[in-house]
């Protein structure tokens, strides 16, 4: 079983580094093809961000 390293959770509050708006992930993912985690946000449905484009909001 792969062990994920995620940094943020289904559910967990977050901060879009360009628009320091507060969102909350919907769900993630990895993309081998791409070596990174992916997230879709439930305030932007139609949209995937990758997680540096995120940050853990205080």
């Amino acid at each position: 079983m792969m062990e994920y390293k995620n940094k943020y959770q289904d559910g967990q509050k977050v901060r879009l580094l360009f628009t320091s708006e507060i969102v909350t992930v919907d769900e993630w993912s990895y993309t081998p093809s791409l070596r990174s985690y992916t997230y879709t946000i439930i305030e932007h449905p139609g949209t995937f961000y990758f997680e540096r484009e995120l940050e853990e909001s205080n």
